[in-house]
């Protein structure tokens, strides 16, 4: 606000008189009111001007209240006519200037004035102003040395800021690192709730839910640190489980900062800024951060990159030094060695060398990387379905011929053509579709804490011609998401329209490697080099560069594709040298297929001789080949050798090989019979092994042994054992066999966590009996004491007491599980037979009871011990047992039950079936 103390009577001549506060001018205004002082509005000035004539002497100036504006006071020797200024209401002119010229607003201390610039030194709040953190009111002032400053609280700016250099006068660090988070405090109090600790912080609480807060400070040698995962949260402070804290507890004036979160995707990212001691400054980027550990987070470094080691890059050249690494970079201008343009011709011309090298970026990709099967069509639609519509034109019931071909109008469709010298696939209102099986892979799926696996981004990219606008779909069908975190799977709908030429399109979502993929079109689209893959697009593009190269010792031509990072994904080239010469092809592992021809050296007395080599994983050779005669391997693909030994695969169709043959797409024991005309065919033998893809089995009389997947007359079999083999007759005309028959034999013994002959779900079937005959004995010889028991080997315990006050507790439910060799949740009905031993002492059977032990504790009073119920349905908690007696016990364990018994859960029980006392 600007308080006028002084109002100046312009001049005649035309200028404008300005009004001054400080050292700033406030020209070209006026305002009608002050036309008379007494109408002025502002009577603390003017009440010192009501007699003019005082102030024709600049010492009264000092009435005013803002004395610098007093240097116009010498002009106020007219100011006396405004002692009649009551006497001009009905004037509207002043020495023939119009008071709207200079004055049309009021300017009271109490008005909103508006000013169209305002030029001045200082200009602050109303009231008091204190600089500093814990000041108040604003300020906008230049001090002495022309340095302009603002204090103020708050600061909202709409668009761009401009900040050439910002000190911010508090930063929090961790042993010499500093993280940009979106969540930090310093601790005030700590306090204990029951099994958390409640951690109040200084300033208000910016943690949430599952955060991961972290601590790391170093003091006195000693380094402090916990990485802990944040239960619940409110304005002031966290509450964290005390078993979060795994060695170091929290304190007041701890300076904790968030690092990951294990839910929420927005809060896992951070920046870490490192200039620690071991000499390597850096800027990481981490994203993903939902553990506490930083495995697979890292999304770029910036500064010094020793330490990390990415498969993606060769063994001999990981990153290192001072450098960048990060997912994707886009960067523009000139690079040493490396440009940004598309296509770089450079020639250099050295001493005896002349090289060239080109370069260029094309729109192709590495479909080797897709999961989709021929995603450029180069196979036509195979490993694709899709519909057609197509009418055949017949006369007479006969075919339409025209050009040797059947005469067709297709319709709507998918089919395989060229378009602009592109192999393509064109969709007009149809779809195509690859099933799940027919894919070429499926990415591996991570597991997360809860069990659960989790979808993963999956990026489709395809090059399109649109013809005729049409809706594109993309999606999965037939998903399975058993086992998986929820998720939406991928699933595209827009609309496309016409294009010229090519053009690229790109999509994302989720996929869990289930369901079979699906792309259709209701217009007509041309499609081709269709990619799936979780890396992104960006990552698939190639490169390719040409070189030639040749100096005084060598000539090279050499070719090269490359990804987007600059790594080689395969190159091939001539090289010849005086010593010899070659053809070389190269992957980006490194392996080499090579043709070279060479003279080396034979032996010590340096006689030499030359040589041809071939250097390939796979190596073809067409039309007939020979070996010194002694070899030949024939145009139709058969091998003649003198001899052969073969230390690798060997695939056959037909064939007999050390008395076994290969025919009928199996494998068996087989004759030569000779043949009239003297050949030699293979019989099949009846008995022996034979192996087919689905089965293996080994036939005598009246004895078979099969194992395989195969049906027989329709029946799903995984294995069939017969032995009706005899070796006598009786009188009576029966036939036995004299040794014992056994279909199979089990030996499965010495394990500490249970030995299982057969495990598995089903029924049995049997014409026979299935039973055990081993019991395990249980002493009970310690006065007092109730014994655990577990099921080991059997389901018959024979109990011998020899002490008074004793006796056993019935098997626990956990040591089921482990017996049982099932999961948590499973139910199941479990036989138990128990004996006391003859001669034994009374002992006592405990289920779940309330029964206290000599301190006065209920130890059996838990829901892993059975309740122990009898046949009409009451409970015991426990039973009496003399010599000789048995009892037959079901131990069920139902999860579905939610009734109770005397107060006692009926999950777990052990139900009386049958004593004998």
């Amino acid at each position: 606000m600007i308080d006028v103390k002084i109002i100046r009577k312009p001049k005649n001549e035309g200028t404008t008189s300005a009004l001054k506060t400080g050292g700033t001018a406030y020209g070209g205004m006026a305002v009608k009111e002050a036309a008379h002082a007494a109408k002025a509005d502002i009577a603390e000035q003017a009440k010192e001007a009501a007699h003019a004539a005082e102030a024709d002497h600049a010492k009264k100036a000092d009435l005013s209240g803002n004395a610098e504006r007093a240097k116009y006071a010498e002009e106020a020797g007219h100011a006396k006519e405004a002692d009649h200024a009551k006497m001009a209401d009905d004037s509207d002119r002043w020495d023939n200037r119009q008071f709207d010229d200079y004055m049309d607003q009021p300017v009271r201390t109490g008005d909103h004035v508006q000013f169209a610039s305002v030029e001045t030194d200082s200009i602050r709040s109303a009231g008091t102003f204190v600089d500093g953190l814990l000041g108040e009111g604003f300020k906008l002032w230049r001090d002495e040395d022309g340095v302009t400053y603002l204090c103020i609280d708050k600061l909202t700016v709409r668009q761009t800021m401009t900040v050439l250099e910002l000190l911010i006068e508090k930063m929090r660090s961790v042993g010499g690192m500093i993280c940009v988070s979106a969540a930090n405090g310093k601790i005030k109090a700590v306090s204990e709730q029951d099994s958390s600790y409640y951690i109040e912080f200084e300033q208000d609480n910016t943690f949430e839910a599952h955060d991961l807060m972290r601590c790391q400070t170093f003091s006195g040698g000693q380094m402090k640190h916990y990485w802990v995962e944040v239960a619940e949260t409110d304005t002031k402070g966290v509450k964290i489980a005390k078993t979060e804290f795994t060695g170091a507890l929290p304190e007041v004036s701890d300076e904790v900062v968030l690092m990951g979160n294990t839910e929420n995707r927005q809060r896992q990212n951070i920046i870490l800024i490192s200039a620690t001691e071991d000499g390597q400054p850096r800027i990481d980027v981490m994203d993903g951060v939902k553990a506490k550990n930083f495995k697979d987070c890292l999304r770029a470094r910036l500064g010094n990159l020793d330490g990390i080691n990415d498969d993606r890059f060769p063994a001999d050249q990981q990153p290192h030094g001072n450098g960048l690494y990060s997912d994707n970079a886009y960067l523009k201008g000139t690079f040493l060695l490396v440009t940004g343009e598309d296509i770089k011709t450079k020639f250099e011309i050295t001493e005896g060398k002349i090289a060239s090298s080109v370069s260029a970026l094309r729109q192709d990709f590495a479909t080797e990387k897709g999961y989709l099967n021929n995603p450029s069509f180069d196979e036509g639609l195979s490993k694709w379905l899709t519909e057609n519509e197509t009418v055949f034109w017949m006369v007479g019931n006969k075919w339409v011929w025209a050009n040797d071909k059947v005469l067709t109008k297709k319709g709507d469709g998918a089919s395989v053509t060229k378009d602009d010298g592109r192999i393509v696939v064109r969709i007009r209102n149809k779809y195509i579709s690859q099933k799940n099986a027919s894919l070429k892979g499926v990415p591996p799926m991570s597991t997360n804490s809860n069990g659960k696996k989790e979808a993963l981004p999956i990026y489709l990219s395809f090059f399109y011609r649109c013809a005729t606008e049409g809706t594109l779909k993309v999606r999965f069908e037939n998903v399975d998401k058993t086992g998986f975190e929820n998720f939406n799977s991928l699933e595209v709908k827009e609309v496309l329209a016409p294009t010229e030429g090519y053009k690229q399109y790109t999509c994302n979502g989720l996929w869990n490697g289930t369901g079979d993929f699906k792309l259709s079109f209701t217009g007509d689209i041309y499609l081709y080099m269709l990619i799936l893959s979780t890396d992104k697009i960006e990552s698939l593009t190639y490169k390719y560069r040409t070189l030639f190269e040749q100096s005084e010792k060598l000539v090279k031509i050499a070719a090269q594709n490359f990804d987007k990072d600059g790594r080689v994904l395969a190159e091939s080239g001539i090289m010849v040298k005086a010593e010899g010469s070659g053809i070389y092809a190269q992957g980006p592992d490194g392996k080499l297929a090579l043709i070279g021809v060479a003279v080396e050296e034979a032996d010590a007395d340096g006689n030499t001789h030359t040589v041809i080599k071939l250097l390939a994983d796979n190596i073809k050779l067409e039309g007939l080949v020979t070996a010194n005669g002694n070899f030949r391997i024939l145009p139709d693909g058969s091998i003649e050798a003198k001899n052969g030994k073969f230390g690798g695969d060997v695939n056959a169709e037909t064939g007999y090989i050390g008395g076994f043959a290969i025919s009928g797409n199996h494998i068996g024991v087989s004759s030569r019979v000779l043949q009239p005309d003297g050949s030699y065919k293979v019989v099949d033998d009846r008995d022996g092994l034979f192996l087919y893809d689905t089965m293996i089995g080994f036939n005598a009389k009246d004895r078979q042994a099969i194992f395989g997947t195969w049906n027989s007359l329709g029946q799903p079999m995984l294995a069939r054992l017969v032995d009706t083999a005899t070796d006598y007759t009786d009188s009576d005309g029966k036939k036995w066999g004299f040794l014992p028959k056994y279909g199979i034999v089990f030996d499965i013994e010495n394990s500490m966590n249970g030995n299982f002959a057969f495990a598995g779900k089903g029924s049995g079937a049997l014409n026979g009996f299935v039973d055990g005959f081993r019991f395990d004995k249980v002493k009970v010889d310690n006065a007092n004491t109730i014994y655990d028991v577990e099921i080991k080997d059997s389901n018959r315990l024979v109990v011998a007491c020899t002490v008074g006050n004793s006796g056993i507790a019935l098997p626990r439910l956990s040591a089921m599980r482990s017996a049982l060799g099932i999961g948590q949740n499973t139910p199941f009905a479990f036989r138990l037979i128990i004996t006391s031993d003859l001669g034994a002492s009374d002992f006592v059977i405990f289920g779940r009871n309330k029964t206290k032990n000599s301190k006065q504790e209920t130890p059996w009073d838990k829901e892993n011990y059975p309740l122990l119920t009898t046949w009409n349905g009451e409970q015991w908690g426990d039973m009496t047992m003399g010599q000789g007696d048995t009892v037959e016990l079901l131990l069920v364990y139902d999860p579905e039950r939610t009734a109770q018994i005397d107060g006692f859960s009926t999950q777990y029980t052990a139900r009386i079936i049958n004593r004998q006392n």
